[in-house]
């Protein structure tokens, strides 16, 4: 039986707008932000946004308030030593607060043409 708490991240990513993501990457870009949106204790009432860019994806999570391991999350999702199923993320920000006053995270996801680019990490 699924964890009703994570089923709710699952459906999260089923609602946010892929029109600005390539075809090829739709579907390894919604499994990575809702394994995201798992982290630790999921947060199902946030804001996922993506913005494409020539060659990486910024993916922004707005409303994530609620204490993180800094170290752990780093390690989950972009130790470049690792060889995990995050290696298309090439760096991560985190704002405690934007200009709303909403703290934000934004991995930055390589787009897969862009396959054998280093991590900034």
């Amino acid at each position: 039986m699924k964890h009703p708490q994570k089923d709710d991240e699952v459906k999260l990513a089923d609602r946010i707008d892929f029109s600005r993501v390539d075809a090829n990457d739709r579907g390894e870009l919604r499994n990575l932000i809702a394994k995201i949106l798992q982290f630790e204790e999921p947060m199902p009432k946030v804001t996922v946004d993506i913005w494409s860019t020539h060659d990486h994806y910024n993916v922004t999570i707005k409303g994530w308030a609620q204490r993180l391991n800094v170290p752990k999350l780093y390690k989950k999702f972009c130790d470049p030593s690792k060889d995990s199923d995050y290696q298309s993320i090439i760096d991560l920000d985190v704002w405690p607060t934007n200009d709303e006053g909403v703290p934000v995270m934004c991995f930055k996801v390589r787009k897969s043409g862009f396959a054998k680019q280093k991590r900034k990490v």
